[in-house]
């Protein structure tokens, strides 16, 4: 992929040059726009999906712990329809600063969907993520945004959790488990971390 990205901006390059563009990017610049999310400065899917794939193979191959937090912003579209979508960046950018400060420097976190953020814990036991994943519920639900125009505007987070390889054993397994518990919080009343139950297979 990074190929690829490094490819794309040759041509990228090569194009603007010829368009007598007077941005000056360089490789860096273009290959961090390929796997960064321009609003949040968090990775993007691309990004977290290479980082996920070589995590699951790490805890595989070496019998590794890891677990996997998927958050929503509650409210998303209230927020957009009710106050403008400036208000809306803002509160993706609250709460992914919010994340940033939250969790260890070893820990994966992004932005993979509209107001969809992820979470990856190496090295994490489930009960360790479970802990996690309830502080930063109740961080982001004791830290509203300040908007200029309208004041104080409260913000919560539904989380949902899985951890390999108690409750799955491959990347998309435990995407999927993950999602399932999300939207078990979501439908229980949102504001709320729900976690995967065991079972007693998974493949």
């Amino acid at each position: 992929v990074r190929t690829a990205a490094l490819d794309l901006s040759d041509r990228l390059e090569s194009f603007l040059r010829q368009e007598g563009a007077v941005l000056e990017l360089s490789h860096e610049n273009l290959v961090r726009m390929a796997f960064v999310d321009y609003l949040t400065g968090l990775p993007n899917l691309r990004s977290l999906s290479e980082r996920f794939e070589g995590e699951i193979k790490r805890a595989q191959r070496y019998r590794r712990l890891l677990s996997l937090i998927a958050i929503d912003l509650d409210g998303f579209k209230k927020i957009n329809d009710r106050f403008g979508h400036l208000a809306g960046n803002a509160a993706l950018k609250h709460v992914a600063g919010l994340l940033r400060n939250f969790f260890r420097e070893t820990d994966v976190m992004g932005r993979y969907g509209g107001d969809e953020f992820m979470i990856l814990l190496p090295e994490t036991p489930k009960h360790l993520a479970e802990g996690l994943a309830e502080g930063m519920r109740a961080l982001i639900s004791a830290t509203p945004l300040h908007l200029e125009e309208h004041g104080l505007l409260p913000l919560t987070i539904s989380l949902g959790m899985a951890s390999f390889p108690r409750d799955a054993r491959t990347a998309a397994t435990l995407m999927a488990e993950a999602d399932a518990a999300l939207y078990t919080a979501k439908r229980a009343g949102r504001n709320q971390a729900c976690f995967c139950r065991p079972r007693t297979s998974k493949i």
